[in-house]
């Protein structure tokens, strides 16, 4: 008797995910790996200069970690310098040409309604972020 298990693997296109330059490396590399799993993230468009998006320094205590948010619904990335992986994206102002969030690192208590966070970076999204958010409590 042979048995034959096929696997397959995909993705789920739903939110924002961040990929640090350090394990993914530059945006060709990371259309060709994620290209391989869902075709239409081949062609992948940057937010940003095109858009008149404003720049932000990056910190000077600790190196910046270099990385793209990438919205897997649209196909749509934004550069970030950040100071640690980020897991959480809050609005902060709304402007002619995007939204600025602050990105923040949460704590793993993430059932609780009052929570605490560490800023690790700032950048500027496409409007269309604030179509996707979702209330998460009180900061």
């Amino acid at each position: 008797l042979l048995e034959l298990f096929v696997s397959t693997m995909f993705l789920e296109r739903a939110g924002w995910i961040f990929l640090p330059d350090s394990e993914w490396g530059g945006i060709e590399t990371v259309k060709q790996k994620l290209g391989y799993l869902d075709s239409i993230l081949l062609d992948l468009k940057p937010w940003g200069k095109a858009h008149l998006v404003p720049t932000w320094q990056h910190p000077t205590k600790r190196p910046p970690m270099i990385g793209r948010f990438l919205d897997l619904e649209s196909g749509i990335y934004v550069e970030a310098a950040v100071v640690e992986p980020p897991n959480v994206i809050v609005p902060l102002a709304i402007h002619g040409n995007g939204v600025t969030c602050v990105l923040l690192r949460r704590s793993s208590r993430s059932h609780e309604k009052v929570f605490g966070a560490q800023k690790v970076g700032i950048a500027n999204f496409p409007p269309h972020v604030l179509a996707q958010t979702t209330k998460m409590g009180t900061m």
